[in-house]
């Protein structure tokens, strides 16, 4: 049988699967957003847009599990009108958008809606899948300890070639050679991406494991007895972030941190204590960066000197609607516009034609 034949039957056994098993399919979902790049890469590159999809079909019929399940769920969301009038508002302009005119089809406008709407419902549908704060707890603990093999696999990268097998991308054109991994400038050393498709993935992923670490230790008041994993993780994440040459992750936790600092250490109970223990996290985790990390420190550091941008970089997210409105107007090009699935629906069409030669690099401008 044909691999994508199988690969399609097998996914609407996963979904049928998925909307009796909404909670099982919710989490693997998630474990699915940290390996999916890996398996598009490695294992299945032949059917690298049913692997980007199937985690997709596993929401969707989570999603349908849980409402039919809603009524019997002791479960209520948050009364929060602000931020669901917000998500309302955004999701009805975004089916408008679908119907944009300078959009080349529907199906660009479709996958766009899909791209930035269908993860909102994980905001109501993650909580309910816990029935209590110890089954949370023991998920994200072990959701922490899995970007430990995670950041190893990134390491193994970084010390690699970029000819190496270990360093592609989930790209078909580009897959095959390493003349299109990006490096440290004239340094030898790759920009890692660990199991995500791209580097950018990769970053997003190390800001987001790196908060859920910090709550984590905030909880445990950043105690060291039990949570040497944790602490391991949070190494990895710091040391991943060097090893992307991303400089925007780190400016994040930097801007982060004072707050994370205040809320959760020194308003809390026993917040000098606390503060202590941090202290001698921090030194540690400085320690292993210093000692293990050394070649990655340096070329993050020179990638960082090497360039003149930063500022620019900072300000970009802020200003790139302005300076895209004269030319996108408020109706923009359609939701979808931009995204890098497109293309697969324009067979024929001269790529982002048309955008009329705008290159829009932050995802506010997009």
């Amino acid at each position: 049988m044909d691999l994508r034949l199988l690969l399609l039957a097998a996914g609407a056994g996963v979904a049928l699967w998925s909307a009796f098993r909404w909670r099982q399919a919710l989490l693997v979902a998630m474990v699915l957003l940290v390996v999916e790049g890996a398996i598009r890469k490695w294992l299945l590159p032949g059917a690298q847009d049913l692997v980007y999809l199937g985690k997709d079909l596993i929401l969707v019929a989570a999603y349908a599990g849980f409402l039919r399940q809603r009524a019997e769920l002791r479960y209520r969301p948050l009364a929060l009108p602000i931020l669901y009038s917000a998500l309302a508002l955004g999701a009805i302009l975004g089916v408008l958008e679908i119907f944009n005119p300078k959009l080349p089809n529907l199906m660009v406008g479709a996958f766009g809606f899909k791209a930035y709407f269908l993860y909102v419902p994980v905001l109501f549908v993650l909580p309910a899948a816990f029935p209590t704060d110890r089954d949370l707890l023991r998920f994200l603990r072990r959701y922490i300890l899995l970007s430990i093999p995670v950041g190893m696999l990134a390491v193994a990268q970084f010390f690699s070639p970029a000819s190496s097998p270990l360093n592609t991308y989930a790209r078909t054109a580009e897959a095959t050679t390493g003349a299109y991994i990006s490096t440290f400038g004239s340094s030898e050393f790759v920009r890692v991406t660990a199991t995500f498709s791209y580097i950018t993935g990769y970053g997003s992923y190390l800001v987001a494991i790196t908060i859920i670490v910090l709550a984590y230790l905030a909880v445990t008041r950043w105690r060291l007895r039990g949570s040497l994993g944790i602490y391991a993780a949070l190494g990895m994440a710091m040391l991943g972030m060097l090893m992307t040459g991303s400089r925007g992750p780190v400016f994040m936790l930097v801007l982060l941190f004072p707050v994370y600092w205040w809320l959760a250490v020194m308003r809390g109970g026993q917040g000098g204590a606390t503060f202590g223990r941090l202290l001698i996290g921090v030194a540690m985790l400085a320690i292993l960066i210093g000692s293990v990390g050394g070649d990655a420190v340096s070329a993050f550091r020179g990638r960082a000197a090497s360039t003149s941008d930063v500022g620019s970089r900072l300000t970009l997210p802020f200003m790139a609607p302005w300076e895209i409105l004269p030319d996108a107007g408020l109706e923009g090009y359609g939701i979808g516009a931009t995204h890098q699935t497109a293309t697969a629906f324009t067979q024929g069409i001269v790529p982002y034609s048309w955008l009329h030669g705008l290159a829009i690099e932050a995802e506010t401008g997009r």
